[in-house]
Parts: structure tokens; sequence; C-alpha cells
């Protein structure tokens, strides 16, 4: 394909006047470039000299006309490109024929041409019209089949060559492929039968419109002899080529050599020449095995990879595997064997390496396994077997842990197997794995070759040992943690409303005389309202010790939730607008009263909307709603933010638990906050839950009791 696009290329240089008329040799070089092309020329009208076995026209506007011949090593080879050739010829000629007013392509009338291909076309040429009637042949069709001009002039081919069954099927395979190549039947005029090969394919004029089509008949008798000369010499070729490799010998039928060519490891080939094989053999070979190659020789059956040392010194041997077959004449009579030999002692003192090598690794205590590059295992030592007597060659990794699984060995399949099929396929590895109720070191290589190396070893005892004293170390830092809540609170819930103050006073130093002095004053109220909060959090995470304890009074009164969300927003927003987050609240004027403990809603709120805030990224969104629900009333909290994983919702309300997410956890505190907030709700009879997924952000749902449900 490649080759052809390289003649359509140059055709088209050639037509747009980048490549000059008079110099054919790109086009020439890319002709021969084809498979099946052995040798492509360009020459002025008439043809002089021997034909070619196939013929271009090309029209040139200089004097003389031009055509392509081109000489075919491999007709098969060269026919899928036949087409593009002939269209980039074309292309070619149109151009050439536009400069000089002449008509382009293969024309009835075009008298030159059509003498020149009745007089040196090798097969037989027939040319109609685009309705398929005949308005030329050459010479050739009228040797091959009898007929000439006037008596065939005007008619349809189908009329006396083929019939309608085969006419169907031409026009089938033009509607489908543009062309119809294959083998027919066609009548001569004497009323004979001919098998052809019929090549036919549509012509067209100088502005691409349909002129005709021309058929191309070969009398397949001359190719059946000559393909059958083909195929015995490539039969020949390939008994020589399936089994040759290093050197060709033949014999006679007494089994002596007579021909002896190539890197023979040994003595000359002199000293071999008269000699038999299994004379040669008989000095190092194993009798029981010489006996049986000997009896395949008396039968005449062709041998394989027969391997037998020979003597290359006196404390020297070198392996060598030959392959042979019986050869007979024409008439049938066993003329002796033919065959090629290979020099196998590097391959034959690997492989004894490789058997030391395998009887040394099957001693280790370790666990052995190689894989090859498509990771499949190809090599285990015994104690691997012993462990793993339910795996064989050829079984996958990803099948090995999938085993391991439904067999119960793997405890968390879904989070493992991922896991440890990507350490194994990094370069260098070594991790710890439970497969039951023991423990394994694996240290996993990948090999230059692409291969992987596993080795592992029983580590159950020390591991033990090790989790022994991790429980005890984490039990000390438990002890150790627990001398550092009280901080750990603080600083989670004092933090909120300091940056509100910090936020609205750094507003204020930096366009303190930009802001009108109503805003000003706004901005300070802000500030005093959240040294308020933050004296009020002081307070109540002083009290967290009575929560826990359940001794912290609740006071409930009715609050206005919006006018409660208003403020909390404006304090929020500084730190909000500096993060790029879109602070909004939807509450309608109507929702009814909150009844509930002012600080503890408070307190909620802020918790609830700086996590938001906290957890979200650039350009989100953070939303604040409410509304009526039966004596209730639902208040959510939504971000676009990061999002919790699933296994972290379980235990989100837990004190001090924190979200092993890394984005969340850059942005987290001690891990209070919500235990805090569900305390407070619950101590002031409502319901809290959290729906989130990784990616999609989070809404936290409250259900809290309204005014008019509440005690008057």
């Amino acid at each position: 394909m490649q080759d052809s696009l390289r003649v359509f290329e140059i055709a088209e240089r050639y037509a747009s006047g980048d490549l000059r008329p008079d110099d054919w040799g790109p086009l020439v070089d890319a002709l021969q470039s084809l498979p099946g092309v052995a040798f492509a020329k360009i020459d002025e009208w008439p043809l002089s000299g021997a034909p070619d076995l196939m013929v271009f026209p090309l029209m040139s506007s200089e004097p003389g006309n031009l055509h392509v011949s081109v000489q075919l090593s491999d007709p098969a080879a060269f026919d899928p490109c036949h087409r593009a050739v002939e269209l980039a010829l074309k292309s070619i000629s149109r151009a050439l024929a536009g400069t000089g007013g002449r008509r382009p392509g293969l024309l009835p009338s075009d008298d030159t041409l059509l003498s020149v291909v009745g007089r040196w076309s090798m097969v037989a040429v027939l040319i109609m019209d685009a309705e398929f009637s005949i308005v030329w042949l050459n010479d050739g069709f009228t040797r091959m089949l009898g007929y000439t001009l006037d008596e065939v002039r005007g008619r349809h081919p189908a009329d006396f060559l083929h019939g309608e069954e085969l006419a169907s099927k031409v026009l089938a395979a033009l509607e489908r492929e543009g062309r119809f190549r294959g083998e027919v039947r066609t009548r001569t005029k004497s009323g004979t039968e001919a098998l052809v090969d019929l090549d036919l394919y549509p012509h067209f004029d100088s502005r691409g419109n349909l002129a005709g089509y021309v058929a191309m008949r070969i009398d397949l008798t001359e190719r059946t002899r000559i393909t059958q000369e083909i195929a015995d010499s490539e039969t020949r070729f390939r008994d020589l080529v399936e089994i040759s490799v290093d050197w060709y010998w033949e014999t006679d039928a007494q089994g002596r050599y007579t021909t002896m060519q190539g890197d023979w490891p040994t003595q000359g080939y002199e000293e071999l020449l008269g000699r038999s094989g299994l004379e040669v053999m008989s000095e190092t070979t194993d009798p029981d095995l010489l006996a049986a190659h000997q009896k395949d020789i008396e039968q005449r059956r062709p041998f394989k990879d027969f391997r037998f040392p020979v003597w290359a010194a006196k404390d020297k041997k070198v392996w060598i595997t030959g392959n042979g077959r019986p050869y007979f004449d024409a008439a049938g009579r066993y003329m002796g064997y033919r065959g090629t030999g290979r020099n196998i002692t590097e391959e034959v003192e690997a492989r004894e390496t490789v058997d030391r090598m395998v009887r040394a690794l099957n001693f280790m205590p370790n666990y052995v396994a190689l894989f090859d590059e498509h990771e499949r295992l190809i090599f285990a030592n015994e104690r691997y077997h012993e462990f793993y007597d339910f795996f064989r060659v050829g079984t996958t990794k990803q099948e090995i842990l999938e085993t391991q699984a439904r067999m119960g060995l793997i405890e968390d399949p879904e989070t493992e197997i991922p896991l440890r099929m990507q350490q194994f396929r990094s370069s260098s590895s070594e991790v710890d794995v439970r497969r039951g109720d023991r423990w394994f070191r694996l240290r996993e290589t990948k090999l230059p070759d692409g291969g992987y190396l596993s080795v592992s070893s029983d580590i159950t005892d020390r591991k033990i040992q090790e989790l022994e004293l991790l429980e005890a170390k984490e039990q000390a830092e438990q002890a150790n943690a627990a001398k550092s809540s009280f901080l750990a609170r603080m600083s989670h819930e004092l933090r909120t409303p300091l940056n509100a103050i910090l936020g609205l006073s750094d507003m204020i130093m930096t366009f303190g005389d930009q802001l009108p002095k109503a805003k000003t004053r706004e901005y300070v109220g802000d500030i005093y309202g959240a040294g308020s909060m933050l004296l009020s959090h002081i307070e109540d995470i002083l009290n967290f010790a009575r929560l826990d304890a359940g001794v912290l009074e609740m006071k409930p009164e009715s609050i206005d939730v919006r006018a409660e969300a208003v403020r909390l927003i404006r304090l929020m927003q500084p730190i909000a607008s500096k993060r790029d987050i879109r602070l909004r609240a939807t509450i309608p004027k109507t929702l009814p009263k909150l009844h509930m403990d002012a600080r503890a809603f408070e307190q909620v709120m802020m918790n609830l909307v700086a996590n938001a805030v906290n957890h979200s990224g650039r350009n989100t969104r953070v939303l604040v709603e409410a509304l009526p629900k039966g004596k209730m009333i639902s208040l959510t909290i939504t971000d676009q933010g990061y999002g919790i994983r699933k296994s972290d919702l379980k235990r989100i309300f837990e004190p001090f638990y924190q979200s092993g997410d890394a984005k969340l956890s850059r942005e987290s505190g001690t891990g209070l906050g919500l235990a805090i907030v569900k305390s407070l709700v619950e101590k002031n009879d409502g319901e809290i839950s959290i729906e989130s997924a990784l990616g999609k952000g989070t809404c936290v749902t409250l259900s809290l009791l309204s005014a008019e449900a509440g005690p008057d």
C-alpha cells in the first residue's frame, strides 16, 4: 500500500507541473519499487523489441506518444497495485494531453495505439463501449478465440463468449469493486471451451467520464505449466529452508555423503565425503538412539532435530542437530537424503547450566517464581509449588491472585488485587502480604527481557512480633494523644471565627480609605460579632466535656433561620471570596422559625459551612437551603468539593477521626467538628445525615424541630 501511495504522489507531482515531463526517473523508480515488478521503463511509441507483460499508454503533448512498460516478476504480488498504477498514470496522461490538445487514454479511434497493442500485446485484448458493445479487439484475441473484429463488432460478449450468468457476476463485481478478475470458461469460434484468466475494468475520457471497458484474457495453459514448475521449485526450496540452519548435505542411496556445504564444526568436508553418516555418528552416539535413527532411514522417513555429539578434538565434543528427508527421481526411485545441520553446543551447555540452576533453586527455602513479559508463570521452584500447588505454567499473575481470592486467602480482593498488580509491574518492589494465616515478604523485580522475578520468604513469626509491637506502640500513642485532645478541639473550633475576624480586619486595613463609613461600620460590627462568636466557641468547647458526659444544658428558643444564615454567610464571605467560592443561601421568607439552642445552632452551622468552604476547590459553589417538612425543618449545606470516600462515611462522626484522602487531610482540623455537630443536633432532638462521593461534592442534611412543633 505504501508503494502504491508513492506512485500516486509522484503522479500528482507530474500532473501539477512540479516535475518536468522530460525527466521520468522518479516515476520509473517508484514503479520498480512496487511488489512483483522486475523492470520498468518509459519510451516513445511505437514500441520496439520484445514486449513486456504490462503496457500502460501515456499521451504526451510533445511529438510522439509515450508508453510505460512493466516487466513483472510476480503477477500475483503486482495485482493489488494494478488498478492504483493505472489511475496514477492516467492522471499524468490527462495532464500531458491537456497541454497539447491530445486525447488521453486508450480510445478506439487512436489507430497508432491500437496497432501497437495488436502487434505487441501478449494477451487477448477486447475493448467495449459503455454499453458493453465490442468496438475493438487485438490479434491476440483472434489467435486465442478465433473471432475477428468484423465478426463481433457491436455484439455483447455474453451473446457468444460467456452467457448471461457470467455477465451478471461481472456487473456485480464492477458495482462492488470497480473491476472483475477471475478464471472463467470461454467458448472459442470452433465451439471448444477454454479456461482463461479474465481481467475487466473501466476506462475514462479526459473529463473523467466512463468511456467503456477493457477486457484482457490470458490463456491459462502455459501458466499452468509454469505454475507447476514454480510449485516444484518452491517445494524443493521450502524443504531446504525448513530444515536448513548451518550447513547443507546430501547422501546417495547407500547413505554416503556426496555433498557437504557450509560451516561443519569439526573435520574437513573431504574426510566426510564418501563416508556414511551412521558411521560418523557411531563413534559418539548412544547405540539405542543410533538404531532408532537407522530405522528411520531404512523406512525412508524424514527426521528432524536428531541430536548427537561428535569429537571436535581429543577431549572436546560438540553437539549437532540434523534434519533431513529422502528425495526421489522422476520415476520414484529412492536417491538418498538431503538436509541440513546445526551446531547446538552452546544451547546444550546452556541447558545443562539451567538444569543446575533449577536444582539449586529447588533446594532454596524461598518461594521462587519467574514470569514472562506477558505476566505468565514460566517457572516455579518446588517450594513454591508446595504452597501454591494449584498453579501451573502458563497461569498469569492476575489469575493467581484471583484464585487466591476465591480460596479466601485475600481479605479485600477489590482493593488488594489492583494494588498487588501495580506493585508487581513496578521495576522493583518489596512488600509484605498476608495469605490466609501466613505472612510473606515478596521481592519482585522486572527483568531486562520484560519478564518478572518473584522471590518470597515466610515471615509469619516475625510479622506476629511486629504486629504485637505495633499494637503496643499505638496504645502508647493513643495515651499520649489524650493529653492534647483538648487543645486539638480548641484549635479546630476557634479557627473559623478567628479567620473571619482576620479577613474582615484585612479588608478594612487594605481598603479602609475607599470603603464608605456605613460599610466600615458594618465590617466592624461583623468583627465584633465574630469576636463574640469566638468567645462563645471557647465557652462551648470548654463545655464539650459536659456534652460528652450528658450534663451540658440546652436552652431551646425560636431562631430565624433566614436571618442567621445571612449573617453566617456574611461572616464567611471573605474566606470564600479569597478561594473564588460562591457562597449562597436559598431560604424562603415564609420558613417557620426553628426551635433550638441558639448557640448550638450557630456552632453547628459555622462548622458545616466552614467545612464546605475548606473542602472545596476554586470556582465552585456552596449552597445553604432550608424547607419546611411537616413539623421539622430540613436544612441542607451542599458543596462541589472533593467529596468523601464511602469507607470514611461510616466513621465520619467519630471524635478525632480524619479521612485518609490526601486532599481532605490538608483541609481538615482535629476531627472534632462533625462529632460536636452530631452531639449538638441530637441534644436538640434533631437528626443529621451526609451523602457524598469522591469528586462530586458533599450534601449535609439537618432535620430540626420547627418552633411550631416545639414547646410554647
